[in-house]
């Protein structure tokens, strides 16, 4: 039955709707892209979809604004198909730049999200033209988001923003092999994300994290750029450290940023041994920010997983073994600072009690040390026997 269907409309489509794609009514070409779009799964024979793609991707610079942004999610949709997405390897620097001039032009979610398909499905061709397209897609960030804080009265960023964070983690994404271009990618990316994570942008902010981890994670290494991000990302998720208005914006997003953590950790070990954020060295202040995110999740009664505090401070300990026997007593003196309030909820307790389990698994010795200086051994142990 299906095949009949298809044989059928295959016959509207060469007999009818293919000869509107050059039609001098600019409503019937308009018609005849979207039909087109919207059968782009409907199987056809290879030759009559190439000849289709080729007045797609000529009608992307008809006259009609209508018919060249209808042109866009026509084209990327056809070329979802193996053989016209072959064919067309070829004109892909053409296709790129037929994308990027509209978007010049033209404010439109779909173009952008037309583009960000076009270097997914050519991913591994996109690395000789990544530089260059990142930067355009970071020209047209800068201009939307311009536009946006005229319009609106907090310049809260959009859809179309959204999409161009998106596209560029896509970027990243097709040069993932390529560390070096990656780094050269790095001081176009890093504004946008700056923008993704200021309060304007939390709209962006999941897609911003994305590109983050997924940088740190193909170069597996922290730029000194990267590392500015870490005390600005602490800052706006729990407001640790002086008091303004401009932090805690991102609380509700803390489970985009394990990801971010866990890869600084792994990768930038010798920053995390070394650098100092203020006078506390950097474990310090994570080790701080996730008591304070831990105390907001009991104070505030949200829906964020404790548990992905306690896995940050657990990857910490296991990937310096040895190397944090100076820090472990100034990390379980928080803990006990906590469990010794009477006011905090089971629940808390419990959190706490399993990051002090973490410390006695990193060493044994040192952390019943730390406990019996600060003579807190026995209530912590009463803590732990209270939930056996």
């Amino acid at each position: 039955m299906y095949d009949q269907f298809h044989g059928q409309l295959n016959q509207v489509l060469t007999g009818a709707v293919f000869q509107d794609l050059t039609s001098e009514n600019e409503l019937v070409k308009y018609r005849a892209l979207w039909v087109y779009g919207q059968c782009s799964r409907v199987p056809m024979e290879d030759d009559h979809r190439l000849e289709v793609g080729k007045l797609l991707f000529q009608l992307m610079n008809d006259e009609n604004t209508a018919v060249k942004i209808t042109a866009s999610p026509s084209l990327y949709k056809n070329l979802r198909n193996n053989s016209m997405r072959e064919a067309f390897k070829s004109e892909l620097p053409s296709i790129l730049e037929a994308y990027l001039g509209l978007m010049d032009t033209i404010d439109n979610e779909e173009l952008i999200a037309g583009l960000e398909e076009v270097v997914s499905l050519y991913g591994d061709c996109i690395g000789p033209y990544a530089i260059e397209l990142c930067w355009k897609i970071v020209e047209n960030f800068n201009k939307i988001t311009g536009k946006e804080q005229e319009e609106e009265e907090h310049g809260t960023m959009g859809m179309a923003t959204s999409e161009l964070v998106v596209t560029i983690r896509s970027f990243i994404n097709s040069c993932k092999g390529d560390p070096e271009t990656l780094l050269q990618l790095e001081p176009g990316i890093f504004p946008v994300v700056v923008r993704s994570l200021s309060a304007d942008g939390c709209e962006c902010l999941d897609e911003a994290m994305d590109c983050i981890t997924a940088t740190l994670n193909f170069t597996q290494s922290v730029t000194e750029r990267m590392w500015t991000l870490f005390p600005h990302l602490i800052k706006i998720s729990n407001c640790w450290g002086p008091e303004d208005e401009e932090g805690g914006y991102a609380f509700d997003y803390f489970t985009s940023m394990e990801d971010y953590f866990r890869s600084l950790i792994k990768y930038g070990r010798d920053g995390m041994l070394t650098k100092k954020i203020g006078t506390d060295p950097v474990m310090i202040l994570l080790i701080k920010g996730i008591i304070k995110i831990l105390q907001l999740i009991k104070e505030k009664d949200v829906n964020i997983n404790a548990y992905i505090c306690i896995v940050i401070v657990e990857t910490l300990l296991l990937e310096f073994p040895g190397k944090l026997d100076q820090l472990l007593p100034a990390f379980i003196k928080i803990l006990c600072t906590e469990l010794s309030n009477k006011e905090i909820t089971k629940e808390f307790r419990l959190h706490t009690l399993t990051l002090v389990a973490h410390c006695f698994i990193y060493n044994c010795t040192l952390a019943l040390g730390a406990l019996a200086d600060l003579k807190v051994l026995v209530p912590v142990c009463q803590n732990f026997f209270s939930y056996l």
